[in-house]
């Protein structure tokens, strides 16, 4: 995909700077029509300004996202010129609206990802040298870092021999802030027509350390808490993963009601922004909840709690 000139003149970038004024307008007047319980979405105190010359990888994913919901739901908002004012209102309810919104925001991510991948060198990719103990190989990229393969003992001389032959396809991102961040990729020989996937080290690594210091699997082994024991009172003492095996155990008993008490005190510290104690994977799952839901204050906090995790 081709960069933007890196020079513009002047009445060039003014119009640039309206049109993205405009946008920023018509993004609160659009999105405070969805309100925040049937859709869940939270403005941004901010929109990112995307800047003269600024190449797709360093586009944020928000702001892609809004340019795209904007432009496709200004023109899914007019009345045709042949339909009717009744069918033009349940057209755009409430119901439809978010639903629209819900659909634009998923094209806009698939279709992010598309370009994304457009962007990636990938005779970057760094191939180093075979560690036969362990039967991998491990990859090293400037833009993402390092990825394992496993490629068996009497493969690998293939694989490095063609190295510069190999193809990559099947991308799995995950997102980091507001960029996207290569988890795995499909790395195939040509010459013997033998594919692998290789994924990210560091987050390989720490999802080895986390079966093995799990918090979940900690409380199941040694924290066996006992449901006859606790009251409501008594919910906000526990710990996330105290509380999580305790809705389980109404769970299994029948006691939907209690179990939905309890998930009440466990949503409400998943949405407080303390995330002390609420495992790392399923801090990731909520992390996708709220790109999808288009929460990117809330999607910035939770980013920032998993970058200080895995630094550590």
């Amino acid at each position: 995909m081709k960069s933007m000139p890196n020079k513009f003149s002047f009445h060039r970038r003014v119009s640039i700077l309206i049109i993205l004024l405009i946008l920023v307008l018509v993004d609160g007047r659009l999105f405070s029509q969805v309100s925040d319980e049937s859709y869940g979405y939270s403005k941004p105190t901010s929109f990112t300004i995307i800047k003269d010359g600024l190449p797709f990888d360093k586009l944020p994913l928000n702001a892609y996202i809004k340019i795209y919901i904007n432009n496709n739901m200004s023109e899914w908002l007019k009345k045709g010129e042949f339909e009717k004012t009744a069918d033009y209102q349940l057209r755009t309810s409430q119901q439809f609206y978010n639903e629209k919104v819900r659909a634009l925001t998923m094209e806009a991510e698939d279709l992010y990802k598309i370009e994304f991948s457009k962007t990636i060198d990938w005779s970057g990719f760094t191939l180093n040298p075979y560690d036969a103990d362990n039967e991998l190989f491990t990859i090293s990229s400037d833009q993402f870092g390092d990825y394992i393969i496993k490629v068996p003992i009497d493969e690998a001389p293939s694989l490095k021999q063609n190295w510069q032959k190999v193809e990559f396809s099947d991308q799995e991102y995950t997102a980091i802030g507001n960029t996207l961040n290569l988890k795995k990729v499909k790395i195939s020989n040509p010459v013997n027509n033998l594919s692998y996937f290789a994924e990210n080290k560091s987050q390989s690594i720490n999802q080895t350390e986390r079966r093995k210091t799990s918090p979940i699997n900690k409380t199941s082994e040694n924290q066996n808490v006992s449901s006859e024991k606790v009251t409501i009172t008594d919910y906000p003492k526990l710990s996330y993963t105290e509380l999580v095996t305790l809705k389980s155990s109404y769970l299994q008993k029948g006691e939907s009601e209690t179990a939905k008490m309890i998930q009440g005190e466990i949503s409400r510290r998943e949405l407080s922004g303390q995330f002390t104690g609420i495992p790392t994977e399923r801090l990731e799952k909520i992390l996708n909840e709220a790109i999808k839901a288009e929460d990117f204050n809330r999607a910035a906090k939770i980013q920032d709690e998993l970058e200080k995790r895995n630094k550590k």
